[in-house]
Protein backbone atom coordinates (compact mmCIF):
# COMPACT_ATOMS: atom_id res chain seq x y z
CA UNK A 1 0.00 0.00 0.00
CA UNK A 2 2.67 2.44 0.56
CA UNK A 3 4.45 1.49 -2.66
CA UNK A 4 0.99 2.21 -4.48
CA UNK A 5 0.54 6.02 -2.34
CA UNK A 6 4.12 6.50 -3.36
CA UNK A 7 3.41 5.76 -6.84
CA UNK A 8 0.73 8.09 -7.29
CA UNK A 9 2.55 10.49 -5.65
CA UNK A 10 4.78 9.77 -8.34
CA UNK A 11 2.76 10.02 -11.03
CA UNK A 12 1.42 13.49 -9.69
CA UNK A 13 4.47 14.79 -9.35
CA UNK A 14 4.88 14.56 -13.23
CA UNK A 15 1.83 16.00 -14.23
CA UNK A 16 2.76 18.71 -12.39
CA UNK A 17 6.21 19.32 -13.20
CA UNK A 18 4.70 18.77 -17.38
CA UNK A 19 2.16 21.37 -16.23
CA UNK A 20 4.06 23.71 -14.31
CA UNK A 21 7.68 23.61 -16.16
CA UNK A 22 6.67 22.53 -19.85
CA UNK A 23 3.67 24.93 -19.93
CA UNK A 24 1.73 21.78 -21.07
CA UNK A 25 -2.25 21.97 -20.31
CA UNK A 26 -2.77 20.59 -17.27
CA UNK A 27 -6.07 18.60 -18.57
CA UNK A 28 -3.94 17.37 -21.26
CA UNK A 29 -1.16 16.32 -19.13
CA UNK A 30 -3.71 14.37 -16.97
CA UNK A 31 -5.27 12.63 -20.17
CA UNK A 32 -1.99 11.65 -21.63
CA UNK A 33 -0.79 10.42 -18.41
CA UNK A 34 -3.89 8.29 -17.46
CA UNK A 35 -3.54 6.66 -21.09
CA UNK A 36 -0.29 5.30 -20.26
CA UNK A 37 -0.58 4.55 -16.65
CA UNK A 38 -3.70 2.34 -18.07
CA UNK A 39 -1.56 0.50 -20.56
CA UNK A 40 0.97 0.07 -19.02
CA UNK A 41 -1.26 -1.37 -15.96
CA UNK A 42 -2.77 -3.41 -19.64
CA UNK A 43 0.43 -5.10 -19.89
CA UNK A 44 1.64 -5.76 -16.27
CA UNK A 45 -1.96 -7.66 -15.64
CA UNK A 46 -2.19 -8.77 -19.34
CA UNK A 47 -5.83 -7.69 -18.83
CA UNK A 48 -6.94 -9.95 -16.37
CA UNK A 49 -7.92 -8.70 -12.86
CA UNK A 50 -5.56 -9.97 -10.18
CA UNK A 51 -6.89 -11.49 -6.74
CA UNK A 52 -6.01 -10.85 -3.18
CA UNK A 53 -6.47 -13.31 0.38
CA UNK A 54 -5.64 -10.98 3.00
CA UNK A 55 -8.50 -10.76 5.05
CA UNK A 56 -6.08 -7.52 6.63
CA UNK A 57 -6.57 -5.80 3.00
CA UNK A 58 -9.83 -6.77 2.71
CA UNK A 59 -11.05 -4.47 6.03
CA UNK A 60 -10.19 -1.15 4.06
CA UNK A 61 -12.97 -1.53 1.86
CA UNK A 62 -15.33 -3.79 3.34
CA UNK A 63 -14.82 -3.35 7.64
CA UNK A 64 -16.57 -1.52 9.84
CA UNK A 65 -15.73 0.02 13.00
CA UNK A 66 -18.80 -0.03 15.10
CA UNK A 67 -21.59 0.56 12.87
CA UNK A 68 -19.65 2.70 10.63
CA UNK A 69 -17.80 0.89 7.29
CA UNK A 70 -14.29 2.09 7.36
CA UNK A 71 -14.34 3.95 4.50
CA UNK A 72 -16.44 6.33 5.53
CA UNK A 73 -14.40 6.96 8.08
CA UNK A 74 -11.39 7.41 6.25
CA UNK A 75 -13.14 9.55 3.65
CA UNK A 76 -14.65 12.10 6.37
CA UNK A 77 -11.41 12.35 7.88
CA UNK A 78 -9.95 13.42 4.57
CA UNK A 79 -12.20 15.71 3.84
CA UNK A 80 -11.71 17.38 7.21
CA UNK A 81 -7.96 17.11 6.66
CA UNK A 82 -7.66 18.62 3.24
CA UNK A 83 -10.07 21.65 4.26
CA UNK A 84 -7.99 22.64 7.04
CA UNK A 85 -5.03 22.65 4.84
CA UNK A 86 -7.07 24.71 2.15
CA UNK A 87 -8.60 26.97 4.59
CA UNK A 88 -6.11 27.51 7.07
CA UNK A 89 -2.90 26.88 5.64
CA UNK A 90 0.24 28.33 3.65
CA UNK A 91 -0.28 25.66 0.89
CA UNK A 92 -3.79 25.89 0.63
CA UNK A 93 -3.69 29.39 0.25
CA UNK A 94 -1.24 29.60 -2.33
CA UNK A 95 -2.54 26.96 -4.30
CA UNK A 96 -6.00 28.71 -4.45
CA UNK A 97 -3.97 32.04 -5.28
CA UNK A 98 -1.95 30.00 -8.33
CA UNK A 99 -5.24 28.66 -9.84
CA UNK A 100 -6.89 32.00 -9.78
CA UNK A 101 -3.62 33.83 -10.93
CA UNK A 102 -0.18 32.02 -11.72
CA UNK A 103 1.41 35.05 -12.96
CA UNK A 104 0.78 37.57 -10.16
CA UNK A 105 1.14 35.07 -7.82
CA UNK A 106 4.55 34.63 -9.15
CA UNK A 107 5.29 38.26 -9.00
CA UNK A 108 4.40 38.28 -5.78
CA UNK A 109 7.26 36.22 -4.82
CA UNK A 110 6.02 33.28 -4.12
CA UNK A 111 7.29 30.00 -5.85
CA UNK A 112 4.17 29.27 -8.10
CA UNK A 113 5.11 26.40 -9.91
CA UNK A 114 5.85 24.71 -6.30
CA UNK A 115 2.75 25.20 -5.20
CA UNK A 116 0.96 24.08 -8.80
CA UNK A 117 3.40 20.96 -8.72
CA UNK A 118 2.47 20.40 -5.04
CA UNK A 119 -1.37 20.20 -6.24
CA UNK A 120 -0.94 17.65 -9.00
CA UNK A 121 1.24 15.39 -6.17
CA UNK A 122 -1.42 15.32 -3.75
CA UNK A 123 -4.45 14.49 -6.70
CA UNK A 124 -1.99 11.73 -7.32
CA UNK A 125 -1.54 10.53 -3.81
CA UNK A 126 -5.44 11.09 -3.14
CA UNK A 127 -6.22 8.75 -6.49
CA UNK A 128 -3.64 6.51 -5.20
CA UNK A 129 -6.00 5.92 -2.00
CA UNK A 130 -9.24 5.35 -3.55
CA UNK A 131 -7.82 2.79 -5.63
CA UNK A 132 -6.57 0.89 -2.25
CA UNK A 133 -10.11 0.95 -1.39
CA UNK A 134 -11.35 0.21 -4.49
CA UNK A 135 -9.19 -2.72 -4.81
CA UNK A 136 -10.19 -3.88 -1.14
CA UNK A 137 -13.50 -3.21 -1.44
CA UNK A 138 -13.83 -5.62 -4.49
CA UNK A 139 -10.32 -7.70 -3.00
CA UNK A 140 -9.16 -7.96 -6.30
CA UNK A 141 -7.18 -5.42 -8.70
CA UNK A 142 -8.81 -5.21 -11.99
CA UNK A 143 -7.11 -3.20 -15.35
CA UNK A 144 -10.85 -2.09 -15.85
CA UNK A 145 -10.73 -0.13 -12.47
CA UNK A 146 -11.75 3.72 -12.53
CA UNK A 147 -12.57 3.73 -16.31
CA UNK A 148 -15.14 6.41 -16.61
CA UNK A 149 -14.60 7.84 -13.38
CA UNK A 150 -13.16 10.75 -14.51
CA UNK A 151 -16.42 12.10 -15.50
CA UNK A 152 -17.98 12.00 -12.13
CA UNK A 153 -14.99 13.72 -10.22
CA UNK A 154 -15.14 16.42 -12.95
CA UNK A 155 -19.37 16.55 -12.54
CA UNK A 156 -18.73 16.74 -8.35
CA UNK A 157 -16.37 19.12 -8.26
CA UNK A 158 -18.35 21.20 -10.62
CA UNK A 159 -21.56 20.96 -8.97
CA UNK A 160 -19.77 21.44 -5.42
CA UNK A 161 -18.82 25.31 -6.50
CA UNK A 162 -15.46 24.89 -7.64
CA UNK A 163 -14.41 27.55 -10.54
CA UNK A 164 -12.98 25.69 -13.27
CA UNK A 165 -10.99 28.55 -14.46
CA UNK A 166 -9.46 28.06 -10.79
CA UNK A 167 -8.52 30.36 -7.53
CA UNK A 168 -12.24 29.23 -6.28
CA UNK A 169 -13.71 25.85 -4.61
CA UNK A 170 -13.89 23.99 -0.88
CA UNK A 171 -13.50 20.57 0.08
CA UNK A 172 -16.74 20.75 1.69
CA UNK A 173 -18.23 22.13 -1.46
CA UNK A 174 -17.14 18.89 -3.32
CA UNK A 175 -18.48 16.51 -0.72
CA UNK A 176 -21.93 18.33 -1.00
CA UNK A 177 -21.32 17.45 -4.85
CA UNK A 178 -20.16 14.22 -4.65
CA UNK A 179 -23.62 13.57 -2.45
CA UNK A 180 -25.56 15.47 -4.72
CA UNK A 181 -24.62 13.43 -8.11
CA UNK A 182 -24.66 9.95 -5.71
CA UNK A 183 -28.49 10.47 -5.41
CA UNK A 184 -29.06 11.47 -8.60
CA UNK A 185 -27.40 8.52 -10.20
CA UNK A 186 -29.13 6.26 -7.09
CA UNK A 187 -32.67 7.66 -8.49
CA UNK A 188 -31.82 7.04 -11.95
CA UNK A 189 -30.90 3.64 -11.53
CA UNK A 190 -34.00 3.86 -9.46
CA UNK A 191 -36.32 4.74 -12.33
CA UNK A 192 -34.44 1.87 -14.54
CA UNK A 193 -33.17 4.82 -16.97
CA UNK A 194 -30.30 3.68 -18.80
CA UNK A 195 -26.48 3.96 -18.25
CA UNK A 196 -26.17 5.81 -21.79
CA UNK A 197 -29.05 8.05 -20.88
CA UNK A 198 -26.80 8.52 -17.63
CA UNK A 199 -23.76 9.49 -19.14
CA UNK A 200 -25.66 12.04 -21.22
CA UNK A 201 -27.41 14.24 -18.59
CA UNK A 202 -24.36 14.23 -16.58
CA UNK A 203 -22.82 16.02 -19.53
CA UNK A 204 -25.80 18.30 -19.86
CA UNK A 205 -25.53 19.05 -15.98
CA UNK A 206 -21.32 19.98 -16.19
CA UNK A 207 -21.65 21.62 -19.24
CA UNK A 208 -24.24 23.83 -17.79
CA UNK A 209 -23.27 24.50 -14.26
CA UNK A 210 -19.26 25.18 -16.08
CA UNK A 211 -21.23 27.17 -18.65
CA UNK A 212 -22.90 29.32 -15.24
CA UNK A 213 -20.13 29.95 -13.86
CA UNK A 214 -18.23 30.74 -17.57
CA UNK A 215 -20.85 33.32 -18.12
CA UNK A 216 -21.22 34.94 -14.56
CA UNK A 217 -17.31 35.60 -14.56
CA UNK A 218 -17.49 36.71 -17.92
CA UNK A 219 -19.91 39.10 -17.08
CA UNK A 220 -18.04 40.67 -14.24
Amino acid sequence: MIAVLLVGAAIGFVNGFLAAKIHIVPIITTLGTMTIVRGLTYLYTGGYPILGSSESFKFIGSGYIGAIPFPIILFLLNVLFWQFILSKTELGRYSCAVGGNKESTRLSGISADRYQIMTFVIGGLMAAMAGIVYASRLNSATPLAGQGYELDAIASTVIGGTSVSGGEGTVFGTLVGVLLLTIISNMFNLLGIQVYVQYLIKGVIILAVVGVDSYSKYQK
